[in-house]
């Protein structure tokens, strides 16, 4: 039993990257919800001074997630090019 379609086997090198790619632009959106999440946590922290402590720590639990998920999409695009070919 061969690997593969019918028609022969797998590219597997371009869905890697493609997967790759993906995994990238997935990473930084979630990096992006994060930041926005933080931003969210401060105004909020500003309009209520008792939890304000608080909220500010969970705003900066979310930057440094943020940081990890930015970390990572540059780790997926190391060797990749700037456009795959399935997105052009």
């Amino acid at each position: 039993m061969t690997s593969g379609s019918q028609n022969g086997p797998l590219p597997l090198c371009f869905d890697l990257a493609a997967s790759r790619y993906r995994l990238a632009s997935l990473a930084e959106a979630v990096a992006a919800t994060e930041e926005q999440l933080a931003d969210t946590f401060d105004r909020v922290a500003l309009t209520c001074p008792r939890d304000a402590a608080r909220l500010h720590a969970h705003a900066a639990r979310a930057r440094q997630y943020a940081q990890i998920e930015r970390d990572r999409a540059a780790r997926y695009r190391i060797g990749l090019p700037d456009v795959p070919t399935s997105v052009r």
